[in-house]
């Protein structure tokens, strides 16, 4: 089977390493989860530590949302204006670019991707036309969790940076996850559609769920609805509509669209959706169990490991020297090609 997981490393260095600043996007009660190895090597399903770490003793805020990257600087002007260049370019090409106040000292960045180096610089904008730098440097983002913050919508994550059989994460920037989108603000459209670039949306609601029948993210991004149905359930029993959410966002990933996928709330067809792309990617079996939980800190009414219990035994029933070989071979058995799945 070819495999096409990508890791990309891009290092540059404008300062020495060890004095580039890592920001970890992972807010404290996800690290704490994610770092909780209690039940790695337990094949008890009923057993779970996510409900530990759903408290605001490990996070006060949002916990479905990463932390920002928070630039600060301390001014040696008194510009007008200023403006945040970010790129991961040390040219500055393909910059982000924010603006603040005169009188700002920080900004807050989010949904940068872990693993990559970025360089700064502060602009100072003064009356006469004349501009400052009042900073420029570098930093690093650690994760690799890259839960996403797009306003108005909830429980939004990169399926990017699991670890995978290969021992290489899986790409970053190509598929979302999450809640619906009915609710997003032109903030977060900016966010989701110019800035992450999204350009097609897989909804998996019924049509008593929604009206929607265009996607809110804009007239340019692909949207389709398929009624799906989740868990062991949609595997084994109605795996033909799972078969062509899996089509419809190949299809899409091979025009260079990034796709997001979606029910109600990101949870339960989300959930299973999510877990039949990582598993024929190589993500492990614990992970696979973590990614699913992460949704715990964004609903009401956990979402734990026992659901997938009966998922994971029923692949494991297919063919294959591995849990990656036998999700590979299940798809094939439900209606998949090789050329599709290799893809």
């Amino acid at each position: 089977m070819r495999q096409f997981i990508i890791i990309i490393a891009v290092c540059f260095a404008i300062l020495p390493l060890a004095a580039q600043p890592e920001h970890n996007i992972e807010n404290g009660a996800v690290k704490a989860f994610l770092a909780d190895r209690t039940y790695e090597t337990n094949s008890d399903y009923s057993q779970t530590v996510v409900t530990k770490y759903n408290s605001s003793t490990y996070y006060s805020g949002s916990r479905h949302r990463p932390v920002p990257v928070t630039i600060s600087w301390t001014l040696s002007a008194t510009p007008q204006s200023q403006t945040i260049v970010v790129s991961t370019n040390e040219d500055f090409s393909n910059p982000l670019t924010f603006t603040a106040s005169a009188a700002a000292t920080s900004v807050d960045i989010y949904n940068l991707v872990p693993g990559q180096m970025y360089y700064y610089k502060v602009i100072g904008h003064k009356s006469n036309g004349t501009q400052t730098i009042e900073a420029d440097n570098a930093f690093t983002v650690a994760g690799p969790v890259r839960m996403i913050y797009v306003d108005g919508v909830n429980n939004v994550r990169d399926l990017g940076g699991w670890q995978t059989s290969l021992k290489k994460p899986v790409l970053y920037g190509r598929v979302y996850r999450g809640a619906n989108l009915d609710n997003i603000t032109a903030a977060g459209r900016a966010e989701f559609h110019d800035r992450l670039g999204v350009r097609a949306e897989l909804d998996l609601r019924r049509a008593d769920e929604t009206v929607i029948t265009s996607s809110p993210l804009g007239p340019d991004v692909n949207y389709m609805r398929l009624s799906t149905t989740e868990y062991y359930n949609g595997m084994a029993n109605q795996p033909s509509t799972l078969i062509e959410d899996f089509k419809f966002i190949i299809a899409n990933l091979r025009q260079g669209r990034p796709t997001m996928f979606h029910c109600l709330i990101g949870a339960d067809r989300t959930g299973t959706l999510a877990f039949m792309q990582e598993g024929v990617l190589g993500v492990g079996e614990t992970d696979l169990c973590r990614d699913y939980e992460l949704t715990t800190f964004s609903v009401t009414g956990d979402r734990l490991r026992s659901s997938l219990a009966d998922m994971v035994k029923y692949v494991k029933t297919f063919s294959g020297s591995n849990l990656q070989q036998k999700f590979y071979n299940y798809l094939l058995s439900k209606g998949m090609t090789h050329e599709e799945l290799d893809d």
